[in-house]
């Protein structure tokens, strides 16, 4: 049996559907019924669990051969950080409770720094919990900037004409779709050939710049001009908020984009063919992107 928490999310839900089609025997995790239906349509169990609900977890992790662990966001908790911890005490008390062998955990770039990542201090977090349980073999995932945070950009161009953030426009970052990253962790449940406690950085297929996503962009949606404009913290932050985000959530995201700036948080492996994935910004922004953006 394999549990696959934040089995409705972006990487969770990949996993799930790859580890059926192998004929696995799954069990998704959420809050939502109805959210998981197309899971047990599908032969798999379903657990009815609050990621932050030790007890549930534990009921939901029992008999599981291997784990797929993660954080689901909740970017309007007032406390975003101690959430955090709460999820994090929960996975490691369900997995010590029932003797868990083995986890593929969902972590971040900048989960090595113990301070000013923003909401990655989490996943340092969460690391750090599973690192100290005993018996655990646990592969750590480090995956770059998800190329789903550019959806949001659909909404900003059509008002604002270009696209907006607070990144550097020439500052190279490693983006993953986070479709890959669920291939990969579905490959790891499968295989199991982790042993211990190790980190794997997944960093997309190349390198990309803000500046370069805008024309890619533009290419796309027909506007070659398309522009990328940096956006001061203080100019951002109630944009972020008006997008659902609470006063904290944002200070942290803003927090981690001063990271990524400055180079604190950053990928630490050279690039190489085991931490390179095949989705480019280019087919994302086809096959994902440009469907939102037209709506």
């Amino acid at each position: 049996m394999y549990v696959i928490t934040g089995a409705t999310g972006n990487t969770g839900s990949v996993i799930a559907e790859r580890l059926l089609a192998a004929g696995e025997k799954v069990r998704v995790v959420g809050r939502d019924p109805k959210r998981l239906e197309r899971f047990t349509q599908n032969a798999a169990e379903s657990s009815i669990a609050d990621a932050t609900d030790a007890g549930a977890l534990t009921n939901a992790f029992a008999g599981a051969k291997a784990v797929y662990a993660m954080i689901p966001p909740n970017i309007a908790s007032p406390d975003v950080r101690a959430y955090e911890e709460s999820v994090g005490d929960a996975v490691r008390s369900a997995i010590e409770k029932n003797a868990i062998k083995y986890a593929v955990v969902l972590s971040s770039v900048g989960a090595d720094k113990s301070h000013g990542t923003g909401p990655v201090l989490g996943l340092h977090g969460l690391e750090k919990k599973l690192e100290g349980t005993p018996g655990l073999n646990a592969l750590f995932l480090r995956p770059g900037y998800f190329m789903e945070n550019l959806l949001p950009q659909a909404g900003v161009i059509q008002s604002l004409g270009s696209m907006a953030g607070p990144f550097k426009d020439s500052l190279p970052m490693a983006m993953i779709a986070t479709r890959d990253i669920g291939a990969f962790a579905a490959e790891a449940l499968l295989k199991l050939d982790f042993a211990g406690k190790s980190t794997r950085e997944l960093q997309g297929s190349r390198d990309v710049t803000f500046a370069e996503i805008a024309k890619i962009v533009g290419a796309a949606i027909g506007q070659p001009d398309l522009a990328y404009m940096f956006v001061p913290a203080a100019q951002l932050k109630p944009a972020l908020m008006q997008m659902g985000m609470s006063p904290n959530m944002a200070d942290l995201l803003l927090e981690m984009a001063d990271a990524l700036n400055s180079g604190h948080m950053k990928m630490l492996e050279p690039r190489s063919p085991a931490n390179t994935t095949p989705t480019t910004l280019k087919t994302f922004v086809a096959e994902v992107f440009l469907p939102a953006y037209r709506g």
